[in-house]
């Protein structure tokens, strides 16, 4: 937290899918002042500064008044989590405030989470037959498992399900590979689930730690322009 800090207001930003999502909230109340999601599959560039300035301009504060701000490290969008790391860093760097990380696996179970029960897994679209994927035991949000990049040939290994077993499943992944949970056992929460709600990413946000140090996304896995370099 920035004890000099003229507000308790955070900053979230996440864009680690085709889906920008810039937060304001109030750490006090742990109340959203202010939100907006806008899809912008690949265009997320001109759109992340002018969405930072909307959010405010309704506040009615300056950057150098927030208490904090907070990115999704991912897993996803390389490009995304790269423009949102950037943005952050160069306002928290200019403005002498904190930043702090959220996991997008935590964004996500977190929505749906508190109405579950029993084990549940986020999947998130990588690529062709693989997912960045974690898991969690429900209500309680306890990890079941690390977060990996994992291809959905070997997942019943990754799962390990009790016979009889209900396993409640979200994301990009299970939308974009539909053929992998086509078993009764699977229980595919609604589309509605595979965007972060905004009272979750402000608390998460708060429950974070926060630093001045220079903090990183979390990839997972190489980018396809790394694992390309060695075609050259």
């Amino acid at each position: 937290m920035n004890l000099e800090s003229k507000t308790s207001i955070h900053l979230v930003l996440n864009c680690s899918e085709a889906v920008l999502q810039v937060v304001l909230g109030n750490s006090e109340q742990k109340q959203v002042l202010w939100s907006l999601n806008l899809r912008v599959p690949g265009r997320a560039m001109k759109h992340i500064a002018k969405a930072i300035n909307s959010g405010l301009e309704f506040a009615e504060i300056r950057p150098r008044d927030l208490a904090g701000i907070s990115c999704v490290r991912g897993p996803g969008s390389f490009t995304g989590i790269r423009l949102v790391f950037a943005h952050a860093h160069g306002l928290a760097v200019s403005s002498k405030i904190p930043m702090s990380t959220i996991s997008y696996f935590e964004a996500l179970i977190r929505g749906p989470g508190s109405l579950l029960h029993g084990p549940a897994w986020v999947f998130i679209h990588s690529r062709r037959h693989q997912v960045y994927a974690m898991g969690f035991s429900l209500p309680s949000f306890l990890p079941i498992s690390s977060p990996a990049n994992i291809d959905l040939r070997n997942m019943d290994s990754l799962v390990n399900r009790v016979e009889g077993q209900t396993v409640h499943v979200l994301g990009s992944g299970v939308r974009k590979n539909p053929d992998y949970f086509t078993a009764d056992y699977w229980n595919i929460l609604p589309e509605i689930w595979d965007n972060p709600l905004p009272q979750s990413l402000l608390e998460l946000s708060i429950d974070s730690i926060y630093t001045r140090q220079t903090l990183f996304p979390e990839y997972l896995r190489p980018s396809d322009a790394e694992e390309n370099l060695c075609r050259l």
